[in-house]
């Protein structure tokens, strides 16, 4: 479609081949970013990086995810899948939204997985210091995602459309727990306490 994409990955090399992969299947402006999304430091630096190079950022998608059977946390002291699952997106989007915002009708995705049905934000679990379960730290992690937000990108006749839930292609309706406004107020505010994230971030 003629765009500028620009792919952030933990490994140089790895990020660099998908790069060189897109670049040759789809032609174009394709950029290589590393970075690890699940330390605050070095998602700070890559949204650093983003503002100081694109005047435009027409289109966002959160993507990165992951799973562990065991807890471990970040060099930020949070659990590793609530981290890059949902911290990360939310920190992000945020540090880029004026940016998004200048550059017009602007969309943002944030890949979650049918798991979100399964899911409950429990606050009282959020880091599951006591009791880990993997699979409920992950579908507790992709709740959250339509909790944040959901845009989809590139459809014309989406323009208009904003925090709505896609599977295959076309609109769902997402868990009932992913519309109560209650747990997203409560979790918007921890994840901004958690990522040391305040107005000055995205506003001008």
């Amino acid at each position: 479609m003629g765009a500028h994409v620009v792919i952030v990955g933990r490994d140089p090399q790895r990020t660099k081949e998908a790069a060189e992969a897109i670049r040759e299947a789809a032609g174009g402006k394709v950029d290589a970013v590393v970075a690890d999304l699940s330390f605050q430091a070095q998602l700070r630096r890559l949204a650093g990086e983003l503002l100081a190079t694109l005047l435009f950022i027409n289109v966002l998608i959160n993507n990165a995810g992951g799973y562990w059977n065991t807890r471990h946390t970040t060099a930020d002291g949070i659990e590793h899948t609530l981290a890059l699952n949902h911290l990360a997106p939310f920190l992000l989007t945020n540090l880029l939204l004026q940016r998004l915002h200048m550059s017009g009708s602007a969309r943002v995705i944030t890949v979650s997985s049918n798991a979100q049905a399964m899911g409950r934000i429990n606050f009282n679990y959020l880091q599951g210091r006591h009791s880990y379960s993997g699979a409920t730290a992950y579908n507790q992690s992709k709740l959250a995602n339509p909790l944040f937000t959901i845009r989809l990108a590139s459809a014309p006749d989406l323009t208009d459309v904003s925090g709505r839930f896609f599977a295959r292609r076309k609109p769902r309706r997402s868990s009932n727990a992913s519309y109560d406004q209650a747990t997203t107020t409560q979790l918007w505010n921890i994840s901004a306490e958690m990522t040391g994230l305040t107005k000055t971030d995205w506003s001008p």
